[in-house]
C-alpha cells in the first residue's frame, strides 16, 4: 500500500479516480489500507467468497464485467458469429 500512496502522489492521481484490479486477497487488503477502491476478479487466485471478505467496491466475474467498472460499455466488442449463430 505504501508503493500505491507513492504512485498517486507522484503522478498526482486523486483517490477517487484509481481503481486497484486484483485477484487475490492481499490485493484487495492493499487497496483498502490506500484508501482506494478494489475491484476483484474473480478468475484469478482466490474465489469470490474470499475476496469479498475485504469489501471490494466492484466484482468482475467476468473479464468484460471491467468495462462496466470503468464505464467503458460503448466499447463492448461485437459478438463474433460464426455460421451456426443466428442474429437476433
Amino acid at each position: 500500500h505504501k508503493s500505491m500512496r507513492k504512485i498517486l502522489k507522484v503522478e498526482r492521481l486523486p483517490r477517487e479516480k484509481v481503481v486497484y484490479v486484483g485477484d487475490e486477497l492481499r490485493d484487495m487488503k492493499a487497496a483498502a489500507k490506500a484508501k482506494i477502491d478494489g475491484c476483484a476478479v474473480t478468475w484469478g487466485i482466490h474465489a469470490e467468497n474470499v475476496l469479498m471478505q475485504e469489501g471490494p467496491r466492484f466484482i468482475a466475474r467476468q473479464p468484460s464485467d471491467l468495462l462496466r467498472v470503468f464505464g467503458l460499455e460503448a466499447f463492448r466488442p461485437s459478438p463474433v458469429l460464426t455460421s451456426s449463430a443466428s442474429v437476433l
